[in-house]
Order: structure tokens, then C-alpha cells, then sequence
């Protein structure tokens, strides 16, 4: 409903209540009755506003975070832009209201009387990221009861389904461990609390997972952490399988975090076997990197990896070329695991969105980002399209139109021309609307639907990623509303994927 409240003269108000299906007027023809009419209007203006609150119940929906990490452009070259340090507080799955997206914002991209619906393609992939890790997405805590898992799994499912997503990407690996039972890996903590502790009644949580993403019409990604095995500092109380416990002589610290070290062969060799249980056993759709390869660089740290070098990089002069071959050979030997076992099942990255400035490389992105894929990750993004190693790329573009070190339509231009034949997917920073002080951007609502328009207006981008699931929840902005009324209002079929 909407109201609308008309001077007609000196003694006539007219109160319009407009419904969905018809216009009931008031007209009141005395100064009496004219308080009447408004006491009328406000009694209508609070049943209207208690049930949106009962629509939109924001006490389930709280915030309760810590922003630790730094923006990647800012000069001291901390951690990167996805916050990792938040709890979810999901009592219950969002009901979203169409009204509030026409009433509730001034600077609304909905504009009353005016259908903004964009044409929605017939195949695209939407996907959102389900972080583990911290449990950030899920689960909303430690548990090793299956029955709350799989309720909880199922709200989240059915979200997804209302907004018509069709991809999740699910972080199986968060730190060295899983979420799945693995002769290889233990059971992370993140999910049942502690390192090892598997999920009671031989529960395979995976595999239900996937099931019933498959059975509503969503692929499933999994997403696996390379290298990084300790993100907290926290190197007590680890199960006898955890690498930081098995392989000691592998790691290496950087900063506050523990990661395999990407130069010895037998990390190669053990990350394949990861891979390799996880697609043997599972009925995934893929296997998912994101950005996370060598660390972010953080400003008075150094990479402890000298001595590596001296023994197994005898054929490179420069030690950051030889990281990148380390890296190489990774994303080679993982794709070679995934093909000789499943063909069908794909390797998808999301990198960084900057893979070099054009001011150091003339191929790379009118930016200037403090760090790059190429020189600070070591990922040689463009290295694997060229060689047909990736099925598909996914860059995350988490910078808002007109970022002056880093503007996203300069990022998704530059993307277009650089997949080398590989599906090329957009990932955006729903994370940021509404929470980002320095840059007023993201407290418009406009922002995101802005760059999903610049994003489909390109041939080659065959789909939309969020990070994360938890800020869809949020609807900041009521930015998630926006998305499934006039973005995602009908299903799409994924697009064909594979490279040349």
C-alpha cells in the first residue's frame, strides 16, 4: 500500500489509501474533521510501519563485527578488503517486502510510478560466496549436532532459491582442514568447535549439501584455501592431521598467519590430494580458488622462503619469478588431479582484481593499486588463461565506480579483454554497501545495481558473484531487494562453461 495526502482547498483533505488493485478516497469537508483525517493517517502510517518491522526484523539481522583488515589499495599494504572476523546471527530467513524498497530510501534506484525491471538474461551464473572460516556464513555456530546443520544449511538454501542464485561456492578448506570427514585433513573447528571433532553420527555434511543444492537447481563450487592453515595466531589445540601439526618443516609464518610454503614440491604434491579426495568422493561442480595465494604483503614483514629457494630454485635468477612458478604449478597439477578423475567438474579462480598497474606493465590496468596479483600473490592470473588452465574467472572487482586508484568500470573493461577464452564471471563487494566511511559510494543504494548493469552490458560476462551470503541477508540499503525484484526476478539457466 501507499498513501497519499491531497489539500483540496482551505476546509477539504483528501486522504488516497492506493492498493495493488484500487484508490480509496477520503474527503473531509470540515477543520474537525480535517484532525480526524490525520489521526486517520497515522494510525494507517503505524500499522503500515509495524508490519514491515515484522517484514524486515532487524534485531535477527544485527550486525556484530570487527573490521580488521585494511582496504588493498591503502598504502600500508595490509590484509585484503573481506573482512573475515564476523559472527552470524540468523535466527530466521528474511522476508523481504517490495514496498520498502519504494518507501523506505530517499536516494532509492526505484522510483515510484517508473518499472526499473531490467531484462533478465535467460543463462547467467549467480553466485554467492558461503564463507566457513570465523563462521562467518555458516554455520552461525560450533555445533557437531547434524539436525541444527542441516536446518540451518536449509534456510540458507531456500534464501538463496527465493533470490533465484543458481551457484554457491562453499568453502570446504577454511585453514588446513574441512568441513567434510577426510583421511587426509581433520575437521576444522570452525565447524564443531575444535580441531578434529567430527560432526556426531558420521554425519557427512558435505554431501548433504550438495545433494539438496542439486536437487533445488544450484551447482556447487567448492571452494578450497590453498596454503593459508592458520589465520588467528592460534596454533594450540590442532588434531594430529593438521598440517601445522604433520608437516611442520612446510610451514612458513607470515605475520599473525601460518601457510604451506608454496616452494616445496611435496605442498604441490599434498594440495593435489586434497583436491583429488575432495573430487573423488563428491558430486561437486568445481573446485574453487579465491585471492588468497602467497599472502597480501604487510608492511615491515618479509616472505621466509630464502633457504627454499637456494634448494629448489636453482633455474630462476629472480626469486619472485620463482614464486610465481611455484604458484604455476599448483593451479597445473590440481587441474591435471581434476580432469584425470572427473572431466566434467571445472577450476574456477577469483582473483584479485588488479593483476598488474599499467605503469609497471604496459598490459595491465590503468590503476594504481598498492599491490597486484602479479607482484605481491604471485599469481600469474594471466598466465593460466593463456594456457587454458582455468575454466572460468571470477576477478573481484570490490572497488566502486570511480575508485580514483582503482575504478571498476576500468577493472571490468580490462577483464573483458583479458579471459583468453575462459568463462569470465564478475565477483562484487555486497559487503561494502552501507559500511564503508571513507567512500560514500557504497551508502548509496545505486552502487551495486550500477555495476551489475556496466557488467551485463558485456558480452562476455556470463554471471554475477556476491561475497558474502551474510551481507545478502543483511540488506543494507535494502540492496538484496533491489537484486531479487529487478535484477533476479526470473531463474536463469548457467551458462556453457570451458575454455577454448
Amino acid at each position: 500500500m501507499k498513501y497519499k495526502l491531497k489539500i483540496k482547498n482551505k476546509c477539504c483533505v483528501i486522504l488516497q489509501i492506493l492498493s495493488n488493485s484500487s484508490i480509496i478516497s477520503l474527503e473531509i469537508n470540515t477543520f474537525m474533521t480535517i484532525r480526524f483525517s490525520f489521526i486517520i493517517f497515522s494510525f494507517i502510517l503505524f500499522i503500515s510501519s509495524s508490519f514491515s518491522q515484522a517484514q524486515h526484523p532487524s534485531g535477527a539481522y544485527k550486525k556484530n563485527y570487527t573490521e580488521t583488515s585494511h582496504d588493498l589499495l591503502s598504502s600500508d599494504g595490509e590484509e585484503p578488503t573481506k573482512p573475515t572476523n564476523i559472527q552470524l546471527g540468523i535466527t530466521s530467513l528474511p522476508v523481504y517486502s517490495p514496498l520498502m524498497i519504494e518507501t523506505s530510501q530517499p536516494n532509492s534506484l526505484i522510483k515510484s510510478g517508473t518499472n526499473m525491471r531490467r531484462i533478465s538474461p535467460k543463462q547467467e551464473l549467480r553466485g554467492v560466496w558461503v564463507s566457513t572460516v570465523q563462521r562467518v556464513d555458516f554455520p552461525s555456530k560450533a555445533t557437531t549436532d547434524p539436525n541444527i546443520l542441516k536446518k540451518e544449511w536449509l534456510k540458507l538454501l531456500a534464501f538463496y532459491k527465493s533470490l533465484n542464485l543458481n551457484t554457491v561456492i562453499v568453502q570446504v578448506r577454511p585453514t588446513g582442514d574441512a568441513i567434510y570427514p577426510s583421511k587426509i585433513v581433520p575437521y576444522t573447528k570452525w565447524l564443531t568447535g575444535k580441531s578434529g571433532r567430527p560432526i556426531a553420527q558420521n554425519f557427512d555434511l558435505l554431501d548433504f549439501m550438495i545433494k539438496t543444492s542439486h536437487a533445488e537447481g544450484i551447482e556447487f563450487h567448492a571452494w578450497v584455501n590453498p596454503y593459508r592453515i592458520i589465520i588467528d595466531g592460534d596454533t594450540t589445540g590442532l588434531d594430529a592431521k593438521h598440517p601445522f601439526v604433520a608437516y611442520r618443516s612446510w610451514v612458513m609464518p607470515y605475520g599473525r598467519e601460518y601457510l604451506l610454503n608454496p616452494g616445496i614440491p611435496a605442498v604441490w604434491k599434498y594440495l593435489s590430494s586434497v583436491v583429488e579426495e575432495i573430487v573423488k568422493k563428491y558430486d561437486i561442480d568445481a573446485i574453487h580458488f579465491d585471492d588468497y595465494f602467497y599472502p597480501y604483503r604487510i608492511a615491515g614483514e618479509s616472505l621466509s622462503d630464502d633457504d627454499t629457494f637456494k634448494k629448489y630454485g636453482k633455474k630462476f635468477i629472480d626469486i619472485n619469478d620463482w614464486r610465481r612458478a611455484n604458484t604455476d604449478s599448483l593451479i597445473v597439477n590440481v587441474r591435471n588431479v581434476i580432469k584425470r578423475n572427473k572431466p566434467h567438474v571445472q577450476l574456477g579462480v577469483s582473483p584479485f582484481a588488479v593483476w598488474r598497474n599499467q605503469k609497471i606493465d604496459t598490459e595491465g590496468s590503468n590503476t594504481n593499486a598498492y599491490q597486484s596479483c602479479y607482484d605481491d600473490l604471485y599469481a600469474d592470473i594471466l598466465n593460466w588463461l593463456r594456457n587454458d588452465w582455468l575454466d572460468y574467472v571470477a576477478p573481484e572487482i570490490y572497488f566502486h565506480i570511480g575508485h580514483p586508484l582503482a575504478d571498476y568500470e576500468t577493472l571490468l573493461n580490462w577483464w573483458e579483454k583479458h579471459t583468453y577464452g575462459a568463462t569470465l564471471y564478475i565477483s562484487h563487494a555486497i559487503y561494502k554497501v552501507n559500511n564503508q566511511e571513507k567512500y560514500p559510494a557504497w551508502r548509496d543504494v545505486n552502487e551495486i545495481p550500477r555495476q551489475l548493469d556496466l557488467a551485463r552490458a558485456k558480452p562476455d560476462v556470463k554471471g554475477l558473484v556476491f561475497f558474502s551470503s551474510k551481507w545478502l541477508m543483511e540488506n543494507e540499503l535494502n540492496v538484496t531487494d533491489v537484486l531479487r525484484d529487478y535484477f533476479f526476478y526470473q531463474p536463469a539457466k548457467l551458462p556453457n562453461v570451458g575454455s577454448r
